[in-house]
């Protein structure tokens, strides 16, 4: 149940922000306080679940984690009754953390079209000035690269010794 719940985490976020839409909705357009403070209720349980699951799993390794100190803001907005506080708060989080996965997904994208993009080999041009291609691997220290004798190519380098 617990991964299902934070399996759902993006989900359970736009549902969130649906609810507070929704509620906001039925305070000034409609002028309706009860639509309010239920979207806004439903909002803020639906929002801290995947929150307090990570709360709960923090705790029992015995870490207080950002997650245990806002399941403990939003059960406090919810005892002194401010809804809109609590879901607004689980809503932010959620969508910080949604945002942080995004990233995080693009920066590792990047880091693996950097690692392919490396050459595999090289080519090295011996004392009598002939080249040869070698692996990346074999280039020692002091080789350089020289651009203006060789090829432009995404898999070798020219190297001069």
């Amino acid at each position: 149940m617990q991964r299902a719940i934070l399996d759902m985490k993006n989900l359970i976020t736009l549902i969130s922000a649906t609810l507070i839409i929704l509620g906001f909705y039925g305070r000034f357009g409609m002028g309706n306080m009860f639509v309010f403070d239920l979207s806004l209720i439903i909002a803020t349980v639906i929002g801290i679940a995947p929150i307090a699951i990570q709360a709960y799993q923090a705790l029992r390794v015995k870490v207080v984690s950002i997650d245990v100190l806002v399941t403990i803001a939003v059960i406090g907005a919810l005892l002194i009754q401010n809804f809109e506080e609590s879901a607004i708060v689980t809503f932010l989080f959620l969508f910080g953390s949604y945002l942080e996965q995004r990233t995080l997904k693009k920066t590792r994208s990047a880091i693996k079209e950097l690692t392919e993009m490396a050459p595999e080999s090289a080519l090295r041009q011996n004392a009598d000035g002939e080249f040869e291609e070698v692996d990346v691997d074999d280039v020692d220290e002091g080789d350089f690269t020289s651009k203006n004798r060789c090829e432009n190519t995404r898999r070798r380098y020219c190297i001069n010794r």
